[in-house]
């Protein structure tokens, strides 16, 4: 059963999860809604991770941990979690769109691969809703885009980012 099959046209999935890292263990859900929006986290907390569903492929776009929590690996449990959701309910292409260099580091360090939107075929860019004239022209490696964040030369637009899962 895909996932589509498995989120009837009006009605959402929800399916309870707990975070746990460190010193800290907080219940947090995954959700899937009839819209496409797709994401996990707590709403009391403000901790979340989400994006769209777009047939067998998801386009992440905002993940978000409150300053007060952050370098304690809840990011990164957060990706771990959705990716495995997502795996798990047959998704093999998560794309990332982001425009920040932190949160781009921050993808690259959990196995996502920069990529140039033109990799893409036209088809796949609609159904992404991916724009290209928002994102940055070509390809950029982590190590350059640390030398130009360095020199503060570099503000992009956004990036392209992916990675392939649940396959082996």
């Amino acid at each position: 059963m895909n996932i589509h099959e498995q989120c009837p046209a009006k009605s959402s999935i929800e399916i309870p999860l707990s975070l746990e890292v460190k010193d800290i263990k907080m219940p947090i859900s995954f959700e899937i809604k009839p819209d496409g929006y797709i994401g996990i986290g707590n709403v009391e907390t403000q901790v979340g991770i989400g994006g769209k569903l777009f047939q067998d492929k998801v386009k992440l776009s905002h993940i978000y941990v409150p300053e007060n929590l952050r370098g304690k690996g809840i990011g990164k449990v957060l990706v771990k979690q959705i990716e495995e959701q997502l795996a798990a309910r047959g998704i093999n292409k998560i794309f990332a769109v982001f425009g920040q260099v932190s949160t781009i580091k921050f993808f690259v360090h959990q196995g996502y691969n920069i990529v140039s939107s033109t990799t893409l075929i036209k088809e796949e860019q609609e159904q992404l809703g991916i724009d290209e004239g928002v994102l940055e022209e070509g390809t950029l490696d982590e190590k350059t885009l640390a030398l130009l964040k360095q020199k503060g030369k570099f503000s992009p637009k956004k990036i392209l980012l992916l990675k392939e899962i649940g396959k082996k």
